[in-house]
């Protein structure tokens, strides 16, 4: 809608199909997300969207492809790696 100028805002796209204003803007937010990261998504029937959506992701493609695990088994959505590292040193004792 946007894209097409049927919508000039997120605002606009929520009324327009009963939406709540933060579920759209989280929608919109998988745009984001890394070719890599939808195939798995797609491939992955049981991972919860919502639980996607609502996670905070990084950025960089790269970095957002180091969130999941789960080679043969079901994905399971991780911390971004920038976390991860960030609470492993604090366990340690190591500076960041």
């Amino acid at each position: 809608m946007v894209g097409t100028g049927g919508a000039a805002s997120v605002a606009e796209i929520a009324k327009a199909e009963s939406l709540d204003v933060t579920q759209v803007r989280r929608i919109l937010r998988l745009t984001l997300l890394a070719p890599e990261v939808i195939e798995r998504l797609v491939d992955a029937p049981d991972m919860a969207l919502e639980q996607v959506m609502r996670r905070p992701w990084p950025t960089g493609w790269a970095e957002q492809n180091g969130t999941f695990t789960g080679a043969g088994g079901p994905l399971r959505v991780h911390a971004p790696v920038s976390q991860r590292r960030a609470k492993s040193s604090a366990a340690s004792g190591r500076p960041k």
